[in-house]
């Protein structure tokens, strides 16, 4: 194992997609830490123990872009992955193909996943 090996700090990084898989790979590997990128941006409250992004995470987080100008671009994406497991194929084929703010939070409330 690396960390036996070395005296820093090693970090396990690479398809953390849950706490469940933090915590195996944590005690598998004894390293300080975990990074779980692309699990947060799937599901930012996978550390509180929800198994799928809950949908008032995503009314917070369309909130919070919105409050502070986040680019269009990046809204979208973190939208996207954040939609991945509480959104249908066909919903999420939608919101993919949105290509502003206004039709996103238009859909959204359609859908019902956001009280804008």
């Amino acid at each position: 194992m690396v960390k036996e090996c070395v005296s820093i700090p090693v970090v396990a990084n690479g398809d953390i997609r849950s706490l469940h898989d933090a915590e195996s790979i944590h005690q598998f590997s004894r390293v300080d830490g975990v990074m779980a990128a692309r699990g947060m941006l799937s599901n930012p409250a996978m550390f509180g123990c929800h198994p799928t992004t809950p949908v008032q995470c995503i009314r917070d987080w369309v909130d919070l872009a919105l409050s502070i100008g986040t680019p269009f671009n990046c809204f979208h994406h973190h939208l996207a992955y954040m939609a991945e497991e509480v959104m249908s194929k066909p919903d999420r084929q939608v919101l993919h193909s949105l290509s502003s703010t206004a039709a996103v939070l238009d859909y959204l409330t359609q859908a019902e996943l956001n009280a804008c």
